[in-house]
């Protein structure tokens, strides 16, 4: 009396290779569709004309001589030195993730009385971000740069362009 197939060994070998290519797919797709890009703005043809706006800005900023240091401090302060012709009495720091829109973060800062912006980061989601200075609400100036934490505690911003 011979065996039935589904007790045999090769025909569930040869069944599982497939299986496990199927569920390699699925697990492939709900990776892809639960982290999708967010690198692209759907409104490109807005964010491009932003871009002269922006780049007033940046020359601003050059014609007032404004520059900063962005130092991080323990329990995530953050401090920021404004050196040039303005001293708003708040300014706005945004930490932008360089791949992950949900990193990003932006950070009020107050001018004390020693002249020395201070406000509260918390931890940051990795070592890397791209840093964007500017008064608070926005204004007619921005400063820009970049920061690695991993080797250093703080950066420089100045005007682009």
């Amino acid at each position: 009396m011979s065996v039935a197939w589904y007790r045999q060994f090769w025909p569930w070998f040869l069944i599982a290779l497939p299986a496990s290519a199927v569920v390699a797919g699925l697990v492939t797709v709900a990776i892809a569709f639960r982290h999708a890009d967010s690198l692209v703005d759907d409104d490109y043809y807005q964010a491009g004309l932003a871009i002269n706006r922006t780049l007033a800005r940046d020359r601003r900023a050059a014609e007032l001589g404004l520059a900063a240091r962005v130092a991080l401090r323990e329990a995530g302060r953050v401090e920021v030195v404004l050196a040039g012709a303005v001293a708003p009495a708040a300014l706005e720091l945004h930490f932008v993730h360089p791949f992950d829109a949900g990193g990003d973060r932006v950070v009020q800062l107050i001018r004390e009385a020693d002249g020395v912006y201070r406000g509260a980061a918390g931890p940051l989601a990795g070592p890397r971000y791209r840093l964007r200075l500017e008064p608070l609400g926005g204004g007619p100036w921005r400063l820009t740069g970049r920061l690695d934490s991993a080797r250093a505690a703080g950066a420089e911003l100045l005007p682009h362009g």
